[in-house]
């Protein structure tokens, strides 16, 4: 501002005129000082705020999906079905951390006959999405089948629906017939199930791939149950179950417990198996590990 004054006194005339031109020049200058920091500020301040409003969105959002999935989650509790005829039992050992993907569920019918669907789906992935669309899923399968659809036509219909969701999902349905030991199985890339006869092991093989394929096509298969027959569905989270050298438990060992326990109660069937399955691990599951075991009631005499 010195020289500026300086400047002014060579080039005017007159001292009030430099002066007074001076004096406006001054009053500029100290202003643009003054209001270029309150502009800057201003900014600043409408930035903290959009961040501050886009954080409470991000909170508000997250705590619905919080409550969403945890209502979803207390409607897929995996309990122990109720099955006429059987004795069944099941062991279940959810991995640490992990949200629902894998659902159990049990829908009985009496039209156009009596029989029982067992449906064991195990959605890719441990969050929140694969929680939700374990839950359409299962909402979406006890609705066909109490509408009278059969099994091919129920495996069908989730492999469109999985195809649309974008995602692939393993699975074993079983319709179960109340009155003949007859056993409808659909094995969508999913562990076999095992049948124990009389000391014999027979496993139930795939009769498609992973669910939520394109164009992906699935059999259905029958086996007939004796009484005294003992059947085991497991998730691949028990034979997967990988040590801290990253071996595998594998089926054959699961095979062998099963055979060597072929006359115990299904209870203890389901618990050893598990238990093979967390000793192998160190106790530390990456994947939920289900067995479920069911032995056909003998008639009595």
């Amino acid at each position: 501002l010195i020289l500026i004054g300086a400047a002014l006194g060579r080039l005017l005339t007159s001292d009030h005129l430099a002066q007074a031109v001076f004096s406006v020049i001054q009053v500029a200058v100290l202003s643009g000082a003054v209001l270029a920091p309150a502009v800057i500020v201003t900014r600043t301040e409408r930035q903290l705020r959009d961040q501050l409003d886009e954080a409470r969105r991000r909170a508000e959002h997250r705590a619905d999906v919080d409550v969403v999935v945890e209502a979803i989650t207390g409607e897929m509790t995996i309990t122990v079905p109720e099955l006429d005829g059987w004795d069944v039992a099941m062991a279940y050992q959810p991995a640490t951390g992990h949200l629902a993907g894998d659902s159990l569920q049990v829908h009985h019918r009496r039209r156009p006959r009596a029989e029982t669907l067992l449906a064991v789906i195990d959605i890719a992935g441990h969050d929140a999405y694969a929680a939700v669309v374990a839950y359409g899923l299962r909402a979406h399968v006890g609705a066909l089948w109490e509408h009278g659809a059969d099994l091919a036509e129920i495996v069908a219909s989730v492999n469109t629906k999985l195809v649309r969701r974008r995602t692939i999902a393993t699975g074993v349905l079983l319709a179960i017939a109340d009155d003949d030991g007859l056993v409808a199985v659909c094995n969508a890339g999913h562990p076999p199930p095992v049948q124990l006869h009389g000391g014999h092991l027979a496993t139930w093989p795939r009769t498609g791939p992973l669910f939520g394929l394109v164009g992906a096509g699935h059999e259905v298969h029958t086996h007939r149950v004796e009484p005294g027959d003992l059947v085991v569905v497991y998730t691949d989270g028990v034979v997967e179950a990988r040590s801290d050298a990253g071996a595998q438990l594998g089926e054959r060992t699961i095979h062998r417990i099963l055979q060597a326990r072929s006359d115990d109660v299904p209870g203890d069937v389901a618990d050893a198996c598990v238990d093979a399955a967390l000793q192998h691990t160190s106790a530390r599951l990456t994947d939920d590990a289900l067995v479920l075991a069911m032995r056909m009631v003998p008639i009595q005499g």
